[in-house]
C-alpha cells in the first residue's frame, strides 16, 4: 500500500495523507495534480511526498483522480514553496499554487466523444472507455469517472487521442 502527502490550497499549514489507488502505484509522482476528498467536498491538490509504508493504524481516504498525466511542479519548485511557506508563515498549499498558471485547477469538465466507431484500445482501461462511449455516446469527464470508478480513464483517453 502506498500513501501520498498532498498539499491542498486551503488556509491550513499542513499536508494531508491519502491512499494511492493500486492502478496509480508506480505512476503517481511528486508534483502530480490530483483530486482529493476534502471535508465535505473535493479539492485539487499537489502530491508533495510518497511513502510505501504508511501508518496502518489510520484509514486514509483515496486519491479520487489524477488530473494531469505529467507533474505540474518539480521537486525544486516544491522545495522553494516550502521555504516560502516557512519564511512567510503561509500554508504550503498557498505557496505551491503560486507556481500554477491561472485556470489549471479550475476543475472544468472535459467532454469525450468516440470519433471512430471501429476504435480499439491497447489495454483494459482504453477498452473500458471505448465500450462506455459506444454504449452511451458523448460524455463529460465526471460521467466517465462515475461509470468507471477505479479506472485511470484520463490516461486512457489521452492514449486514445494520440
Amino acid at each position: 500500500m502506498q500513501a501520498a502527502s498532498v498539499a491542498v490550497d486551503v488556509p491550513v499549514d499542513k499536508t494531508f495523507d491519502y491512499h494511492v489507488p493500486p492502478e496509480w502505484e508506480g505512476a503517481l509522482e511528486i508534483g502530480h495534480l490530483v483530486m482529493v476528498g476534502f471535508r465535505t467536498g473535493v479539492q485539487p491538490g499537489i502530491v508533495v511526498g510518497l511513502t510505501d509504508a504508511p501508518d496502518e493504524s489510520r484509514r486514509l481516504k483515496p486519491i479520487l483522480d489524477l488530473l494531469d498525466i505529467a507533474p505540474v511542479v518539480t521537486p525544486a519548485q516544491i522545495a522553494i514553496a516550502r521555504w516560502i511557506a516557512d519564511y512567510y508563515l503561509a500554508p504550503i498549499g498557498s505557496a505551491l499554487w503560486l507556481w500554477l498558471p491561472p485556470g489549471l485547477t479550475g476543475c472544468k469538465d472535459i467532454e469525450v466523444a468516440l470519433l471512430d466507431p471501429a476504435a480499439s484500445g491497447k489495454e483494459g482501461a482504453e477498452n473500458d472507455v471505448i465500450a462506455l462511449l459506444k454504449r452511451r455516446g458523448r460524455l463529460r469527464g465526471g460521467q466517465i469517472q462515475a461509470a468507471l470508478s477505479g479506472v485511470n480513464w484520463r490516461a486512457a483517453v489521452d492514449a486514445l487521442a494520440k
